[in-house]
């Protein structure tokens, strides 16, 4: 049975705390932290995508990527172009300096999937990561329940959260 000191999100939470410590640790010279590491990742499977996509596809805060997206132009990893079809709105470009790190990048995370899953069969893994999509799931639609309110603003946030909903069932 389990207890309240068992709880499913006490222990993602201590892994999500591990991996920034470790992420941080490994990327200490680069002038990179984690929280910068997981955009420079996606921006590596989707060099050139708009912002707000980015902001979407990772499950963050619009104004939590803009500042990561500030620091990552600042220190030369990333640079910001506005979009071509809609001036409003930004695509995120790495450049030399980030796609030098890709290997490291690529090292770094397959130590840490390889540390995770150590002693650990392969059906189990396939079973985690069913078991943690399905939990996203319920978390998100959660989300898109909760009943709308008049403004402008939590109506948008209702359909962001719904566009997260359906993408995370296709992955």
């Amino acid at each position: 049975m389990l207890t309240e000191y068992d709880s499913i999100g006490k222990w993602i939470s201590v892994i999500h705390r591990q991996f920034q410590t470790y992420i941080n640790q490994e990327l200490k010279e680069q002038d990179l932290n984690a929280s910068q590491f997981i955009y420079l990742i996606n921006l590596f499977q989707e060099d050139g995508i708009n912002q707000e996509t980015l902001t979407s596809k990772m499950y963050i805060d619009k104004s939590m990527t803009a500042r990561s997206l500030k620091q990552l132009e600042k220190t030369g990893y990333i640079r910001r172009e506005k979009s071509k079809t809609d001036g409003r709105a930004y695509e995120v470009f790495i450049t030399k300096k980030a796609q030098a790190i890709r290997p490291e990048a690529d090292r770094i995370l397959t130590e840490w999937n390889k540390l995770l899953a150590e002693n650990i069969n392969d059906q189990e893994i396939i079973s985690l990561i069913h078991v943690l999509k399905e939990m996203s799931d319920n978390v998100l639609t959660r989300q898109k329940d909760i009943p709308e309110a008049s403004s402008k603003k939590k109506r948008k946030k209702a359909k962001i959260h719904e566009k997260k909903s359906k993408n995370r069932q296709k992955i």
